[in-house]
């Protein structure tokens, strides 16, 4: 079964290296570039049947943020696997976080490797 990933960061080229890296790993790849245009993704793929298996969402974007995102997805029932990846993960974060329950983190910059590593540990998680 292949697995499908939404990426969700407001940084273009490391949108596309993760997708790259990820599709060579054998997963199927969405994006979007903040989360808002995550949560119409998510929110279409619900209605569809069609869900995703895990996002990876960045914390500090426009319009709307991935703890945002988080909360949204809360508040309409929709429960996902969660990868969090950030430069920014500062005691505010890490406690809004802690507060929305478990979610891996992996803090940025990461080498790709590790990226594969998080995914399939957090895709692997109860």
């Amino acid at each position: 079964m292949i697995r499908k990933v939404l990426i969700v960061d407001d940084a273009h080229s490391l949108r596309f290296s993760m997708e790259v890296i990820l599709k060579i790993n054998g997963f199927q790849t969405f994006s979007a570039g903040n989360g808002k245009e995550a949560l119409d993704q998510i929110v279409e793929s619900q209605k569809s049947g069609e869900c995703f298996d895990l996002i990876i969402t960045d914390i500090v974007m426009p319009e709307m943020s991935g703890i945002e995102l988080i909360e949204n997805l809360d508040e309409l029932g929709i429960k996902v696997k969660i990868l969090v990846i950030t430069g920014f993960l500062n005691d505010e974060y890490r406690e809004r976080l802690e507060d929305l329950g478990r979610f891996s983190v992996l803090e940025k910059p990461f080498e790709m490797e590790m990226l594969i590593g998080k995914v399939r540990e957090s895709l692997a998680a109860a």
